[in-house]
């Protein structure tokens, strides 16, 4: 066998396998190290999560999405979890998505939790549907924002992360 062969065939083995071992990390792109992904949490504010099935609209959403984005309840709320890779402007408010779905959305007034931590806050209607819903955009090591904007131009400042984005919906008192 020639050794042009062989190099040929080598080259177009790991062509092969790369697609496999890059399905390990959500690569950022345009930086540096690729992020692993820690996993989704099994609770929430002390709740039990239970994961649920992305909607049709999700799923397309994720498809293009620099991270990963997962749905889940506690037995009484719905949570939309987005674990995000890069700075990127397809990282929106809820309330964007809430009306595209039909709802019509008031901001509330920022709630701050039993952690002291600061919540974006909105009500959503549609129909006999009414939702309080709280988001927030935080790292593992504490920082916190509730405004996506804010995220979006201090994440632009550091060379590499991953992001915690959480939406909580809950059925208005």
């Amino acid at each position: 066998m020639r050794r042009s062969t062989v190099f040929y065939i080598i080259a177009c083995v790991i062509a092969a396998l790369v697609p496999y071992l890059s399905t390990q990390y959500e690569t950022a792109a345009g930086t540096s190290p690729a992020v692993m992904f820690p996993g989704w949490p099994s609770k929430f504010e002390g709740k039990t999560l239970t994961p649920l099935a992305l909607n049709e609209m999700e799923t397309s959403f994720a498809s293009d999405f620099p991270g990963r984005i997962a749905r889940f309840t506690d037995g009484e709320r719905e949570l939309i979890i987005r674990w995000v890779t890069e700075p990127t402007r397809k990282l929106h408010p809820s309330s964007d998505c809430f009306q595209g779905l039909g709802y019509t959305v008031k901001p509330l007034a920022a709630h701050r939790d039993e952690h002291g931590k600061l919540w974006a806050r909105f009500s959503a209607a549609k129909g006999d549907d009414r939702l309080l819903v709280y988001e927030q955009i935080h790292t593992d090591s504490g920082e916190t924002w509730t405004d996506v904007s804010a995220w979006y131009w201090s994440a632009l400042q550091q060379e590499s992360g991953s992001w915690w984005a959480i939406t909580v919906a809950e059925k208005e008192p």
